[in-house]
Formats: structure tokens, sequence, C-alpha cells
């Protein structure tokens, strides 16, 4: 039987873009800038699979720049429902045990004494970097971040996803569709599973770009599906689509895949 190997993705470019909002746009140099500044502030926190790094956030473009900045330095994560209730948050901190958090500031007295990093929307205009060599995919066998399931079924557990598993994904996602350089993945998904991170993972394996929202806006989705050229993918749930689709006039423009 032949073992099939593990996909290869080379890092984008530091000029493309990486990211845009209704506030900003940020191309790949800023990312590997933080990048660095990110790894400098989370070196004495000893961060591991047994301890990750733990988010509880909003979707924003500081938590855009933490999970790109996770990704290409192999920082192992768990990112946790800003819905859940302080009481499940305790117990989750309780179950996996993080070195220290990244929050916002609405979510930053949830976490108890755990240590927290904060990020100033300057931080992200870091454009300098000594070596782009320094990050990469990273360690195939290694593992991503930690998710809750649901618990629809019982009590939520920790499910890890190893680096390898996204690697493979992005690789049958592009088979069938990829953003092309400087276009856009539409991302109206949070940031606290897996459906989201993997989306903006990969956007930087496809040299891509996403455009993020901060919730999801049916008028401002459907202008930029059906005008806006810059615009070739979107991810959306089900309920989402249906309230697009309940328009009779919408349709995608032609450079939509």
């Amino acid at each position: 039987m032949i073992k099939k190997g593990v996909p290869k993705f080379n890092l984008p470019e530091p000029e493309l873009n990486f990211l845009a909002t209704e506030n900003g746009l940020y191309d790949y140099n800023h990312l590997y800038g933080f990048a660095e500044w990110f790894r400098s502030k989370l070196e004495p926190h000893q961060i591991n699979e047994q301890n990750p790094l733990a988010i509880l956030s909003e979707n924003s473009e500081e938590l855009a720049f933490v999970v790109g900045a996770c990704f290409l330095l192999n920082i192992p994560f768990v990112s946790l429902s800003t819905k859940a209730t302080n009481r499940e948050i305790q117990k989750q901190i309780k179950t996996v045990t993080p070195s220290i958090f990244y929050t916002d500031k609405n979510n930053r007295n949830r976490i108890g004494d755990t240590p927290s990093l904060s990020i100033a929307k300057k931080h992200l205009s870091h454009s300098k970097f000594e070596d782009l060599s320094k990050f990469s995919v990273g360690d195939q066998e290694s593992v991503l971040g930690l998710f809750f399931t649901s618990g629809t079924t019982g009590s939520p557990k920790v499910v890890p996803v190893l680096r390898r598993q996204i690697l493979f994904g992005a690789k049958a996602s592009a088979e069938n569709f990829k953003p092309d350089y400087n276009r856009y993945w539409l991302l109206c998904l949070p940031l606290n599973h897996i459906g989201g991170i993997s989306i903006f993972i990969r956007s930087i394996l496809y040299h891509s770009a996403v455009y993020l929202m901060d919730r999801f806006d049916p008028y401002q989705v459907h202008t930029f599906l059906t005008e806006n050229k810059l615009f070739q993918v979107a991810s959306l749930v089900p309920t989402m689509l249906t309230e697009l689709l309940d328009d009779p006039l919408f349709q995608v423009h032609m450079e939509f895949k």
C-alpha cells in the first residue's frame, strides 16, 4: 500500500494581502512582524500541548493575527466560546490548564487569576521581521489546537486537532476552490471553533486573504458576493445562506469560485 505524504506548502510573499476588515487592510509583512513580537511575549510562559495558549475573544483583527501567528510559530492553543457561561469557562480552564490567555477587553474579567496578554492595535503594524525561515507549517504531527465538543450527547470533551489534518484538508479544498492572490475569502463565522479558524490557516497556505466580519450582515454580504469581484469564496452556515437565497435576485458574480 502506498502511503501518501503530508501535503507541502510554502509561505506567502510578505507583500500579499493577509487580512481585511471594515477598519483596515494588512499584508503578510504585518503578520510576520507581529509573529516575531508575539513570540517574544509568549516565550516566558513555556506553552505546550498540556499547557496551551487559551483564547477568549470575539472576532477582531487582533484575534485574526493571534490565530495566524500561532500557526506560523507552531504554538498550540485552545479557543473558548464567548457564549459560554462563567462557570463553563472556569471548568474548561481546569480541564486544559492554559499557560496564558489572550482575551479581548470584554472578556478579561472572566478568566480568574490566569495570566493574560493584551494586544493593542499598534502591535498589528509591526512590519519588520528578521528571517522568514523562522516561520513554517511546523511539525506536521504536533497539535494545532484543542477544541471542546458541543456536549449535545454529554459533557463537552476536549478534542485535539493535528496540524497534518489541516494540511490534508487544505489540499482537498484547493482541488475544488481557493481564492487567488490578493482576493478574499469572506468569513462571517466566529473564530472560537475549527470551522472559522481553518479558513484563516487555509488562506495562509493558499497565499490569499480573508475578509473578516464581526457579525453576519446580509445586506453587506449580498453586495460583496454579487458586485465585488475581490470576493471569490465565502464561508456561511445554512441559516445565512438561506437568508441570501430568499432574495430571488441574488446571484454571485462571475469571479466567484
